[in-house]
């Protein structure tokens, strides 16, 4: 396996491990932000992440729905969610990548 198949283009570009930043979708970088929240390669898993993250909310008895961003997915555990959330949330975005199949 090559070395950039493990990192996001973006990552791998600025390594000198890959030839060009841009995702296989051809509209921008393929950054963090980009594969997690708008890449349409993985529209379909990110609808099930999407549905996971209202399950989450109805589940926890949230007010105010969890909305998908890259702070709610990477950042750790905050005053914004609570633990038993923010293990959720992690157990959904494994699920997310399970589901690209993609090798990060």
């Amino acid at each position: 396996m090559l070395l950039h198949d493990t990192m996001l283009r973006d990552d791998s570009y600025r390594t000198g491990t890959a030839d060009s930043p841009v995702c296989e979708c051809g509209l921008e970088r393929e950054t963090a932000e980009h594969f997690l929240l708008r890449c349409s390669r993985f529209q379909e898993a990110r609808n099930k992440l999407n549905d996971s993250l209202r399950e989450i909310s109805d589940v926890t008895g949230r007010k105010k729905q969890l909305q998908l961003s890259e702070t709610l997915l990477l950042a750790p555990f905050s005053d914004e969610v609570t633990r038993m959330e923010d293990k959720l949330i992690k157990e959904a975005l494994f699920q997310f990548l399970t589901d690209t199949k993609v090798k990060i």
